[in-house]
């Protein structure tokens, strides 16, 4: 599955880095707030001596030129096409005039380039065997039904401070991380440094960047992701953002070092079309190496599992509700409604929240629908492969970044040989 790397794409990757790197201090200087880069791993001196850029504008044409140069006749080439494809579609809707893009209107398009897959609804049976699971194994351990009262209750008993969680978190780290690292045949693990913050108008509880170096490990103790914070969060969070993000990130790194990869697919962006794989494989290694909770209690080990079910099914709720809203018109108190039923844990401040991120903040209305799109997909095709295919499936992915149609062609490669 390897293919050597051609000097042309070496040279498409860089320029796409140093466009982006230029973008980035663009948005700085302007201070938009907008966080473009997310994997900072290419090498430091691939960057615009002199940056062309003095508007967004200036960056849209640079990226539709490098659009036009990209040959995609190779894995780099359809990668680096995809990506600055994705890159020309973001940047043309935030160069509109805001009167002029209506998220209805785009949004199917938008998902196709920036994120790299056309949304669907993640069918109902689905989101309503896990609920079911998660209610069921909720009535049999705390004797609570799974609604707002119940958890309000289960709150009251299990619920822990963010500092509490902040010092698991601090306690468990190397244990769990070297876990990880282990089992998906990292050859270094993570250099990290955990900073709390405060993003009330935000929805993450934690956050991970990464350089070649170094990783930040941000959590987010804002009000609004107060009540987020109970037993089994904490593990979680670890398996999530360090086990997956830190390692990926740690990995890519690697192999850039050894030039086993081209350092133009290590940059990675929010939104981008490599964040869908990013995200889902995250969000599932436990689901495909339940490996990772050995060394835990038998409790601990339950509250972690029923914390992943718990987001899997709040992420898949998430990604069919944007949906709804934006695809088939639905009327949003509706679907706040069904949401509050549906996710008894969700604060109905965090459901708003989060509903006017998916539909009106562009950096993260093409990005926030991929965690319930990508996870389901690791469920229904890579969950079942025999172990020697999963194991080739977690090689690849930590290769390097990846599209949503070369993790699918990937896969379907590996059924295909173990068929």
């Amino acid at each position: 599955m390897m293919e050597r790397t051609r000097d042309l794409d070496i040279q498409h990757g860089k320029d796409l880095v140093r466009g982006v790197r230029a973008w980035q201090e663009l948005e700085d200087r302007r201070r938009t707030g907008l966080d473009i880069i997310d994997f900072r791993l290419a090498p430091s001196d691939w960057i615009l001596r002199y940056s062309p850029f003095f508007y967004r504008k200036d960056v849209l044409r640079y990226f539709q030129r490098l659009a036009e140069d990209i040959h995609r006749d190779t894995s780099d080439g359809l990668y680096l096409g995809a990506k600055v494809d994705g890159l020309v579609t973001y940047l043309g809707f935030l160069t509109m005039e805001p009167r002029s893009f209506h998220p209805r209107d785009h949004f199917e398009l938008g998902m196709t380039r920036i994120a790299g897959y056309i949304p669907r609804l993640i069918p109902g049976p689905e989101v309503d065997k896990v609920r079911g699971e998660i209610s069921t194994n909720f009535s049999d351990r705390y004797e609570l039904p799974f609604d707002r009262n119940g958890w309000l209750t289960f709150r009251r008993r299990h619920g822990i401070s963010p500092t509490q969680a902040r010092k698991e978190i601090a306690a468990s780290e190397r244990a769990i991380v070297s876990k990880v690292a282990k089992i998906v045949g990292a050859r270094s693990l993570p250099r990290v440094t955990i900073r709390v913050v405060n993003e009330e108008t935000d929805y993450w509880l934690g956050w991970v960047r990464a350089n070649s170096s170094d990783t930040e490990f941000r959590i987010n103790e804002a009000d609004i992701n107060s009540e987020r914070y109970y037993d089994g969060v904490p593990v979680r969070m670890l398996i999530h953002e360090l086990g997956g993000h830190g390692i990926q990130a740690r990995s890519f790194a690697d192999n850039t070092k050894e030039e086993s990869v081209n350092p133009g697919r290590v940059e990675t962006t929010v939104p981008g079309v490599e964040q869908w794989l990013l995200e889902a494989w995250a969000s599932e290694i436990s689901r495909l190496y339940p490996s990772v909770f050995d060394g835990l209690t038998d409790e601990r080990r339950q509250n972690a599992e029923m914390a992943v079910e718990l987001q899997y099914l709040t992420d898949t709720a998430y990604t069919n509700a944007q949906y709804e809203l934006l695809i088939s018109g639905r009327d949003r108190k509706v679907v706040v409604g069904e949401l509050a039923d549906l996710l008894p844990h969700e604060p109905t401040a965090r459901i708003e929240l989060i509903l006017e991120l998916m539909t009106t903040r562009l950096d993260r209305m093409f990005y926030l629908p991929v965690y319930g799109d990508g996870s389901f997909f690791l469920r229904q095709h890579v969950e079942s492969l025999p172990e020697e295919a999963k194991r080739r499936f977690t090689n690849e992915i930590h290769r390097q970044p990846m599209t949503p149609d070369q993790v699918k062609s990937l896969v379907a490669q590996l059924q295909l040989s173990n068929s």
